[in-house]
């Protein structure tokens, strides 16, 4: 699965802050839906870390 910053901008995940620097800088921080879906995700992030020699076939997530 690969999302970009603009998606989870538009579904509310994360908070987009740009600067108008040179050079250009955009900073992105998470909302309280982006805190509550990390949340629910971790745990099976966990369990399948622990389980990775057991279950070869599912994908490493970074």
């Amino acid at each position: 699965m690969e999302t970009t910053p603009k998606e989870l901008k538009n579904n509310n995940l994360v908070k987009r802050e740009a600067f108008n620097e040179i050079p250009p800088r955009v900073d992105y921080t998470s909302t309280k839906d982006g805190e509550k879906l990390r949340q629910a995700i971790l745990p099976i992030l966990q369990w399948q870390f622990q389980r990775k020699e057991r279950l070869p076939h599912i994908v490493h997530v970074q």
